[in-house]
Parts: structure tokens; C-alpha cells; sequence
């Protein structure tokens, strides 16, 4: 009837096999003669929602593993809720292997260069803006991705196929 009916406080939660259990309860329970509170040293509290779930819920997605972002976008796709930075978080994570190689992909003309044109300092400094402006780029991108509601893993993948492929064509010319 969508009333509240219980409101349950606890100083602690263990998590056991059997489920949860909660130390130093507090319970206010609703009737018709008013709210009543009951107060227990512990008790059984069975849910699916597992310690696992729990870090995730508290903890920033991009400080996430693999594993955990996908465990928790299935529970918040399982139960209608928006997983949308999840996902962001998931492909930047899974094509951070791809992002790494192209950034040394797009250092190596820098390191690699005539050493006759500019001293290794100008070139060191220069592909560090490089770098820089390809991590504010990148965000940028994403961003613009989300807001627009395009699919998250287009733009989590462009940025590192793009700057690999524009480092791929520098190199091949300058070789």
C-alpha cells in the first residue's frame, strides 16, 4: 500500500553464508497506534545484496576493476537503473591498453627525431603538450559522447584508433 512500515538501524553488518546479520538494532515499526522501537543486540537480515555490491555502490567507478564495473552495471541493468557512467567507466578502462600504445606510438617521432632541427628538451616538452592535449581530447570527446547519447564504446575507442593511426602514418613518412 506504499506505506512505511519499518525503519531498521544498525551499528554493524557481517556479512555470513546464511546472509546478513546486524548487531545493535534499532527497529521503528509503524501501526495504527503510533511507532513502536524495539531494540535487539542482533539480528538475521536476509537480502541478495552481497559486500561486493556494496563497494561498488561507494566507491568511484573509475577506481573500479574490470570485474567490478561489470558485476555492478549487470545488478543496476538487472533492477532499471542507469548504468550509462558505468559503461564510461568500463570501455576507458578496457581500452586503456589501446591508449597506452598509441601514446608511445605518437612519443616516437619525438624521441626518434632529427636531433639537428631542436635540442631533445624542446622535443621532450613538445610531446608532453602532446600528450596533454590528447588526455584533454579524450575526456572531452567522451563527454561530448555522453551528452549527445551516442554509444559510450565509439567514443572510448576513437581517441587511441585515431591518435595510433595518425602515429602510424607520422612514422611510416618520416622513415
Amino acid at each position: 500500500e506504499r506505506v512505511l512500515q519499518t525503519i531498521i538501524r544498525a551499528e554493524k553488518a557481517i556479512d555470513t553464508d546464511n546472509g546478513w546479520v546486524l548487531e545493535n538494532v534499532n527497529t521503528v515499526r509503524f501501526g495504527a497506534a503510533g511507532a513502536v522501537l524495539e531494540q535487539s543486540e542482533k539480528q538475521p537480515w536476509q537480502t541478495e545484496i552481497k559486500p561486493q555490491l556494496l563497494d561498488s555502490a561507494v566507491t568511484r567507478p573509475s577506481l573500479l576493476s574490470l570485474r567490478s564495473l561489470w558485476f555492478y552495471i549487470e545488478f543496476l541493468g538487472d533492477n532499471g537503473l542507469d548504468d550509462r557512467i558505468y559503461w564510461e567507466a568500463f570501455w576507458e578502462r578496457a581500452f586503456y591498453p589501446l591508449t597506452i600504445m598509441a601514446l608511445v606510438l605518437a612519443g616516437m617521432p619525438f624521441v626518434f627525431g632529427s636531433a639537428r632541427s631542436q635540442s631533445t628538451g624542446v622535443r621532450m616538452f613538445a610531446g608532453m603538450i602532446l600528450g596533454g592535449l590528447y588526455v584533454l581530447a579524450s575526456d572531452a570527446l567522451q563527454q561530448v559522447g555522453s551528452f549527445l547519447e551516442f554509444p559510450i564504446v565509439i567514443f572510448a575507442a576513437l581517441p587511441p584508433l585515431l591518435l595510433g593511426s595518425v602515429s602510424i602514418i607520422i612514422l611510416r613518412r618520416s622513415v
